[in-house]
């Protein structure tokens, strides 16, 4: 009998120990709840946004939308990466609250909630702002701490923000250099030097002059210019990039390519504005073909 009360014993003090042990583990205001049931962090209009600040501790970028089309104006003035945008929108339009971190303001900077953090200030209709710090990730990384910035409240919210906010300027920057629908484009000159030749599309298919040429290389060039992106920049350009290479014409466009050996990158430029692009050369090479590349064997 003893022993019985004995076992009995022992078995509710473990379970007094597991219990015990769960919620001293839990850190204060992380058990989960339900994320569908949860509050939206904050309540966003993204059609009814035209500005966007980001200031941490290593970059800063202003953003705003004139004319439907959004353009960074500080610390440089370029068009925007309209993608990256609209997916810094949508993931802070679709934060819900997880659950409450802390309220301690000695706390702040434990979440990386306080200057040491990201603030982030969205303002509507050129009037209407708020602004919250973006702290660091939870115990998911799909999970970040956020504070309101007149607000103690240090949240838990269902949302990795490190990548969509804490961008460099030169990923808020329209990396483009070049895009056309591919059926749009129905001629390619190529011009190396002093050697000249001409993809058209013809009845019979791609043609260079007489000859006719294979139809997945052509695709692949086609499929390339279409959505050609860059890289990085090439704000101040270099000696190497007065030593053209190569140059193709879409139509009326000119896409300029110059080779730096030394650091094994491409720099492109195109005739529609100054900015030079840096380009990877297995990217650049998927465009820059010769003439013996497109012939059928």
């Amino acid at each position: 009998m003893n022993m019985n009360r004995n076992s009995f014993i022992l078995a509710g003090v473990l379970v007094v120990l597991v219990v015990a042990a769960y919620f001293l583990l839990q850190k204060q205001g992380e058990r989960d709840i339900s994320v569908d049931a949860a509050q939206h962090f904050v309540t966003l209009d993204s059609s009814s946004v035209d500005q966007i600040s980001i200031k941490s501790s290593s970059d800063s970028v202003l953003l705003k939308k004139l004319n439907g089309t959004w353009f960074i104006k500080n610390p440089i003035s370029y068009k925007a990466n309209n993608a990256a945008v609209t997916e810094f929108l949508h993931t802070v339009k679709e934060m819900r609250i997880k659950s409450l971190a802390s309220s301690n303001v000695d706390k702040q900077s434990l979440f990386k909630v306080d200057s040491s953090g990201t603030l982030v200030t969205i303002s509507e209709n050129g009037n209407h702002d708020f602004s919250f710090y973006v702290g660091k990730t939870g115990q998911s990384y799909n999970d970040t701490y956020v504070r309101m910035a007149e607000s103690n409240n240090v949240m838990l919210v269902n949302a990795m923000l490190t990548y969509t906010v804490a961008k460099k300027v030169k990923d808020w920057r329209d990396k483009t250099i070049f895009a056309k629908p591919k059926e749009s484009i129905t001629e390619i000159s190529y011009q190396y030097g002093d050697t000249t030749f001409t993809l058209v599309s013809s009845d019979h298919g791609w043609v260079i002059g007489k000859d006719s040429l294979q139809d997945k290389n052509v695709s692949g060039v086609i499929s390339a210019l279409s959505n050609f992106q860059a890289e990085d920049f090439l704000d101040t350009p270099t000696a190497a990039t007065k030593k053209i290479m190569a140059q193709i014409s879409i139509g009326a466009d000119q896409i300029r390519f110059a080779y730096d050996s030394a650091a094994k990158k491409y720099y492109v430029q195109t005739s529609d504005a100054q900015q030079w692009f840096i380009v990877e050369p297995w990217k650049a090479n998927q465009i820059l073909k010769r003439k013996k590349d497109f012939l059928k064997s």
